[in-house]
């Protein structure tokens, strides 16, 4: 039986996640619970061109997944966040995931899946993070497909400042 301070991290984001989804009621979302607190919450793909969401929080972190591409967690002892501040984090890049804002590339060789690319917005900035399989069919026929989620509508747009010239990303909610 875990005890409550083992499951703060769960409660909390349990607890953030439903107050944040109780107000997009057209976000789809499906909890399960397992051993020792943990908690999954998977937003499934709207359409085939889309993506499924998952945060696997268990009680020393959160596990960021997007689709198959798995992402570096956000550790319960980051110096200078407390728990709500993990929680919100973790639920702002969720948003992100559930929109146009964000991309998953995966690369096949051969049909076979050996790379995936999220792509998605980070202080104005569009990062890159890539998971993929050291061995591979390297010689085998390459394909790539993208896949987008349509959730939502974007909170990045793309604004260009009056004078011309350079674009800059602008955060909306």
């Amino acid at each position: 039986m875990a005890s409550a301070l083992d499951t703060a991290l769960p409660d909390t984001f349990f607890r953030m996640a439903e107050d944040t989804l109780r107000v997009q009621p057209e976000v789809a979302h499906e909890w399960s619970s397992g051993r020792r607190g943990k908690r999954t919450l998977r937003i499934p793909k709207g359409d085939d061109g889309g993506f499924d969401v998952t945060i696997a929080c268990e009680t020393y972190g959160l596990y960021p997944f997007a689709g198959d591409w798995h992402g570096a967690p956000w550790d319960v002892n980051t110096p200078n966040m407390s728990l709500d501040d993990l929680c919100r984090d973790c639920l702002g890049f969720v948003r992100s995931l559930i929109c146009a804002d964000s991309t998953l590339t995966v690369y096949y060789s051969n049909g076979r899946p050996f790379r995936r690319v999220l792509t998605y917005p980070l202080s104005g900035q569009s990062v890159n993070d890539r998971v993929g399989l050291l061995v591979f069919n390297y010689l085998g026929r390459r394909t790539m497909r993208e896949f987008q989620n349509h959730h939502l509508p974007r909170r990045e747009t793309e604004a260009t400042p009056s004078g011309g010239g350079q674009r800059f990303i602008r955060r909306t909610v």
